[in-house]
């Protein structure tokens, strides 16, 4: 049977299941050292953390052993140690582990009943420290703690009075800013420093969006995408403390800005994407440009 096209329509079939399929490899990782290269691949159906030196040829190794639920996202916490989330057979209660690079001392960092765990500050500039949001204190409100990956200990950095949804912290590991939510209005809070109390110094309905996404490089303002007084989400250099927008930066006339990306090391902007039938690109600088136009050339349109 042929289709309009005069192709075998038969032949252009995909199995249902091919929809569903884990790849069979995917989430590449680089250690902050550039030494080993890591990936999530299937185990018993399930993805896992696979390790290997970033040399040609070398065989990679399983670091971890689940088999009842895919991980769920990991990331490189120094040269020695991965932090992986997993939940409990599907409850979407995510719980927060380590294991070595080389497989061993794999443990739960977060190991109590019935809470969930969201990542807030990975703070690479600390060895063994990071971070977190939990609701161990009360099941209905995340709180931030600051926890040790080698000693399991936790601290209250934040507590939530009940209704803060998102927190955000400077370039410092400071957390600077909350968001609020009722389910209508978003308010927005923002400290000076640690030692200072909150103040709202903004509040938008559910037609208006402001999402600081991080603090421009000298801690005083933050890179946020907004489409407050617009149709389409822009990126803008945003006065958090007074609640203003000071800079225009990047906006497209037809669709949302999706995402931003900067160069910690080099403290500039690097790469802002949005999506139309595909993935676009702006560069604001020109090395980040010079390596995307070289994997472009490696492997096409498909990176």
């Amino acid at each position: 049977m042929k289709n309009n096209t005069g192709h075998d329509s038969k032949a252009r079939r995909i199995p249902l299941r091919d929809f569903f399929r884990n790849p069979e490899k995917t989430e590449f990782r680089i250690s902050p050292d550039g030494k080993y290269v890591s990936y999530l691949a299937p185990f018993k159906n399930r993805l896992n953390v696979y390790v290997q030196k970033a040399v040609p040829g070398e065989p990679a190794k399983r670091v971890t052993n689940i088999t009842e639920r895919d991980i769920h996202d990991y990331f490189w916490k120094n040269n020695d140690h991965i932090i992986y989330l997993k939940d409990n057979k599907g409850d979407e209660n995510f719980h927060l582990f380590s294991v070595d690079k080389d497989g061993n001392n794999d443990k739960e960092l977060t190991p109590f009943p019935g809470i969930r765990v969201n990542l807030v500050d990975e703070l690479e500039d600390k060895d063994n420290e990071m971070l977190i949001s939990m609701n161990k204190r009360n099941l209905q409100v995340f709180d931030v703690y600051r926890l040790n990956i080698e000693t399991g200990e936790l601290k209250l950095e934040a507590e939530n009075p009940g209704n803060v949804s998102l927190w955000l912290t400077d370039h410092d590991g400071k957390i600077r800013i909350a968001i609020t939510a009722d389910g209508v209005n978003h308010s927005y809070l923002y400290r000076e420093n640690e030692n200072d109390a909150f103040r709202t110094v903004l509040t938008t309905n559910f037609r208006e969006q402001m999402s600081p996404v991080f603090f421009t490089f000298d801690n005083k303002y933050t890179y946020s995408i907004s489409n407050i007084g617009r149709d389409q989400a822009a990126f803008v250099k945003y006065d958090i403390a007074n609640g203003k927008e000071l800079e225009l930066i990047y906006e497209n006339p037809d669709v949302d800005v999706s995402k931003v990306s900067y160069s910690k090391k080099r403290k500039l902007l690097t790469i802002l994407s949005y999506v139309t039938s595909m993935r676009f690109r702006v560069f604001f600088d020109d090395e980040t440009k010079r390596i995307y136009e070289r994997l472009e050339k490696e492997f096409g349109k498909y990176y």
